[in-house]
């Protein structure tokens, strides 16, 4: 909603946007959308990594950096 785009290529069917979804890493936001703030930004990037890890910990933590960003 950021960006007005999907964060991957628009698929030509289902199976590639699958296969988007599985193996290939979703376009930062700012490299879409320069006039989203950068740390809205940052936090929708990092919500969109593939490795959970990378990811927020817990929903709480998703929500206090929101908080703090808003």
């Amino acid at each position: 909603m950021l960006t007005r785009e999907y964060p991957f290529p628009m698929p030509r069917d289902h199976a590639e946007a699958l296969l988007n979804h599985l193996s290939r890493a979703p376009r930062k936001v700012r490299d879409v959308e320069r006039a989203v703030p950068r740390r809205l930004a940052q936090f929708v990037d990092r919500c969109l990594e593939k490795e959970p890890d990378a990811r927020w910990p817990s929903s709480v933590a998703a929500y206090r950096a929101l908080e703090r960003i808003v």
